[in-house]
């Protein structure tokens, strides 16, 4: 992860938090981190001080899933 500009995680919201928490570290400086599964309100208040608090530069981008056809 070191090496990679953008990170798309496909993790359980529910797993996204420790994700962050054991991995933020290994994150390139710069790096943009997103999610494909339409992550919930909750989950992100939890990510957004996580990454505040690593000090690095890093961006989560939230997608938000619309269901309809």
């Amino acid at each position: 992860m070191k090496k990679s500009d953008f990170c798309g995680n496909t993790l359980y919201p529910n797993l996204m938090k420790s994700f962050l928490v054991n991995n933020i570290n290994y994150f390139k400086e710069n790096a943009i981190i997103t999610d494909v599964v339409g992550i919930k309100e909750k989950i992100i208040k939890d990510i957004d001080p996580i990454i505040e608090k690593s000090g690095r530069n890093i961006d989560f981008y939230f997608w938000t899933s619309y269901g309809g056809t």
